[in-house]
C-alpha cells in the first residue's frame, strides 16, 4: 500500500510539473527521475529554491532520516 501510495503521488507531482499524463510505470525510481524538473531544467532552479527555504529542506531532510532509520529497524 505504501508503494502504491507514493506511487500516486510522484505521478501527481509528474503531471504538475510537467503538464503531462505521467507514464504507466511503477518504477518509483524513474519517477522521481523524471518528476525531477529542476534538476533537467536549471532555469527552473531559482523556483525551486524559493519553494524550498532552508528551514523547508531541513525539515525534510530530518523526515526523510528518521523514516530510513525505521526501515532500517525493520529488518
Amino acid at each position: 500500500m505504501c508503494h502504491m501510495a507514493l506511487e500516486k503521488a510522484l505521478k501527481g507531482l509528474y503531471q504538475a510539473r510537467r503538464g503531462e499524463v505521467p507514464p504507466k510505470t511503477h518504477n518509483l525510481v524513474y519517477l522521481i527521475g523524471q518528476a525531477q524538473v529542476a534538476a533537467r531544467y536549471p532555469e527552473d532552479l531559482d523556483a525551486v529554491r524559493r519553494l524550498y527555504s532552508r528551514p523547508v529542506a531541513q525539515s525534510i531532510l530530518q523526515q526523510t532520516q528518521e523514516a530510513v532509520q525505521w526501515i532500517r529497524s525493520q529488518l
